[in-house]
């Protein structure tokens, strides 16, 4: 689960990106350590793919918050 939430009480402009989980295929992520100084991870980046389904939040606030589920 990943969840994002703006530190602004408006933010109209920096906007949300997000991109539909059900348009992305395996070969679409590419495998990278996630080194921090207590642990080693792995996280995942998104190559571009035009069949991805991509949504703008454009008008973003502090009371809203945007929960997304994570790819395992």
């Amino acid at each position: 689960m990943n969840t994002w939430r703006s530190l602004l009480p408006v933010l109209e402009d920096r906007p949300l990106a997000l991109c539909d989980g059900r348009s992305v295929v395996p070969e679409d992520l590419v495998a990278a350590d996630r080194i921090v100084p207590d642990s080693v991870g792995e996280v995942y980046y998104l190559t571009y793919n035009p069949n991805h389904k991509w949504y703008g939040i454009t008008l973003i606030l502090q009371s809203w918050i945007e929960i997304n589920e994570v790819l395992s």
